[in-house]
């Protein structure tokens, strides 16, 4: 959230990322229990954990988290994506750092690192400029089913409902919208 208070929407949306990964981690984790659970536990212990499943998006955090991250996608269609300037300027400095020292160096150890496939560990993208391109090029596309989810998750919640309302809207998904 400092990121966003400091303007910084690439940070921004870097940190908020790793929420998502941590969710998607997480239900990966649950598949993985489903599929030994029929073998080596009761069927309750299944019923249970597909309830918790079911309920990932749900909750105070990733309500918060997906607020933000609505906040954060509304500043960048509303102040740099609508902008060809700005879209410019952010493409000349991502070209910028692409050929720094900083990014060679990176380059090096990413050459000399495991081949762990942990994305918290291993980042391919330290400096979040892969998602902020992303975010340009379509900026409604990138978050757009964290926010279905946790939306969907979350109906009492009517800051979600009405900041995910001009998402929906903008990526043609009037169905959620309603």
């Amino acid at each position: 959230m400092a990121h966003f208070r400091l303007g910084d929407l690439r940070q921004s949306l870097k940190q908020l990322s790793y929420l998502e990964k941590h969710i998607n981690f997480m239900y990966e984790d649950c598949l993985d229990f489903f599929y030994c659970s029929m073998r080596r536990t009761t069927l309750n212990h299944y019923l249970q954990m597909w309830d918790y499943q079911n309920s990932l998006h749900a909750g105070k955090w990733p309500t918060k988290s997906a607020i933000t991250i609505l906040k954060v996608m509304k500043r960048i269609r509303r102040d740099v994506a609508s902008d060809t300037g700005k879209v410019a300027a952010v493409k000349a400095e991502h070209a910028a750092y692409l050929k720094s020292d900083e990014h060679a160096k990176w380059l090096a150890e990413w050459e000399q690192k495991d081949e762990d496939l942990n994305e918290l560990r291993n980042d391919p993208d330290p400096k979040g400029w892969d998602m902020y391109m992303a975010v340009l090029e379509d900026p409604t596309g990138y978050y757009l089913k964290f926010a279905e989810k946790t939306a969907a998750a979350n109906p009492g919640s009517a800051e979600l409902q009405v900041k995910s309302l001009d998402l929906f809207i903008a990526a043609g998904k009037t169905e959620n919208a309603l």
